[in-house]
């Protein structure tokens, strides 16, 4: 990627840059599709290879996770345990990672690892920061006019992306990170497991964010929107890869927005979900028969975990004539 040549340019500058180019690139009329064909060529590919290898470890997921869950009905059922939903999660969480080695989290970013950001002194919540990444007005515009998601994160930011990737990093320094990340990524790694960052947002910002992490080296991969490959924009298969390629680790995906509800097709090979608590992406998995737990902070996330690794050595130490006799 090329360097910003003038550090100091403003993003409206950018931006004024941003349309002239697509005007002179993309004139009126010309079906985006057939622009960067390349781009769009790789996610189509992506998207195939990824259905085959979800479909292949879903099928090997069903029956451990049909077994799983009829344990935990039979076992909370003769010992008279209070059958709240939450209480129901935590031991159907359990029995599933009783089954498995350890835990690979995949976590979305904005509004999930971040909360917001202080710019000129002023704290403002959620994603809203995301006008300062470059490229973000134009999108605005394309997407009034109807054109595909994938259409735009092409049209408005492949050039501010390939230009001025200084500038989308700099945007990051304003980003706060969600409290209890640290934590949770300690308590996650000391438990033998992993942690994974998958989002729709753009390698430089992604990276300036991740960079204000102190255990950022502990983030085994990260996942983002690049100039050569935007398949981030597809969770739900990256999910279905990610377990395919580790199959002795119980998937656990960490999500807050309506981007993270398309994840939700892979629900067939991950083994619980967190959600903001009363966001959009926490009314989505309200609506399906999915374990999900809601969250606040990444310090509710570690409390969280703990209890369902306790509980998991109990059904460890189940045998098949234990079992049987539940």
């Amino acid at each position: 990627m090329a360097e910003n040549p003038n550090p100091e340019i403003r993003i409206d500058e950018i931006n004024n840059a941003i349309a002239h180019y697509a005007d002179q690139r993309y004139p009126q009329g010309k079906d985006p599709k057939d622009c960067l064909a390349d781009l769009q060529t790789k996610l189509q590919v992506f998207k195939i290879h990824a259905q085959r290898l979800g479909a292949t470890r879903a099928f090997e997921l069903f029956s451990i996770y049909r077994m799983a869950d009829r344990i935990v009905e039979k076992r909370l059922s003769n010992k008279g345990e209070p059958d709240d939903p939450i209480t129901v999660n935590l031991h159907r969480a359990a029995a599933r990672l009783a089954q498995h080695r350890n835990i690979l989290v995949v976590s979305d970013m904005d509004g999930t690892i971040t909360e917001g950001a202080v710019v000129n002194g002023v704290y403002t919540p959620g994603t809203a920061y995301m006008n300062l990444i470059p490229g973000r007005l134009l999108a605005d515009k394309l997407e009034g006019q109807g054109f595909t998601k994938e259409e735009i994160m092409i049209l408005a930011y492949y050039y501010p992306l390939t230009q001025y990737p200084h500038i989308m990093r700099a945007g990051a320094e304003h980003v706060r990170i969600r409290p209890g990340l640290e934590e949770f990524i300690e308590h996650l790694i000391g438990s033998g497991g992993c942690f994974e960052v998958l989002s729709a947002n753009f390698q430089p910002f992604v990276d300036g964010v991740l960079d204000k992490i102190n255990r950022r080296a502990d983030i085994r991969k990260v996942t983002s929107v690049r100039d050569d490959n935007i398949s981030s924009i597809a969770k739900a298969q990256h999910l279905h890869i990610a377990s395919a390629e580790n199959p002795d680790s119980l998937l656990v995906f960490v999500g807050d927005g309506r981007s993270d509800i398309e994840a939700l097709e892979a629900y067939d090979v991950v083994g619980w979900w967190y959600a903001l608590k009363d966001q959009v992406f926490h009314h989505a998995l309200q609506e399906k028969d999915v374990i999900h737990f809601p969250y606040q902070t990444f310090h509710d996330i570690t409390k969280n975990e703990k209890q369902i690794f306790d509980l998991s050595l109990d059904y460890r130490e189940l045998t098949q004539s234990d079992i049987a006799q539940l």
